[in-house]
């Protein structure tokens, strides 16, 4: 039995070997698709990032095209010459009422 012994110890070795190599490349793959997926997940996020500050700029030059003090001023002056003129209409129409009302009275 001693003989079997030494025999077996050289494949045992060998095959420990061959198990431990073959470990190390399954390591060395599962770091290479690590990387590679850290990778793709940076480039994505910067782009994303890159595209909504594009989007950010483009709406404010937009806005800011869109909305200056001329534009806000002729449209709020607009909007209170259509408030006085419906004010005058409503107090035509109130005098035209009072005076039916007084004829209707006397």
């Amino acid at each position: 039995m001693t003989d079997s012994q030494p025999s077996d110890t050289p494949k045992n070795l060998e095959e420990l070997s061959q198990a431990i190599d073959h470990l190390e490349k399954n390591l060395d793959s599962i770091s290479r698709s690590q990387r590679s997926g850290r990778t793709t997940v940076l480039i994505g996020s910067l782009l994303l990032l890159a595209m909504i500050g594009i989007f950010g700029i483009n709406l404010f030059q937009t806005l800011k095209t869109q909305i200056n003090e001329e534009t806000l001023q002729a449209a709020l002056q607009a909007k209170a010459d259509e408030a006085a003129a419906h004010a005058q209409q409503l107090q035509g129409k109130d005098a035209e009422l009072l005076e039916v009302k007084a004829e209707a009275v006397v």
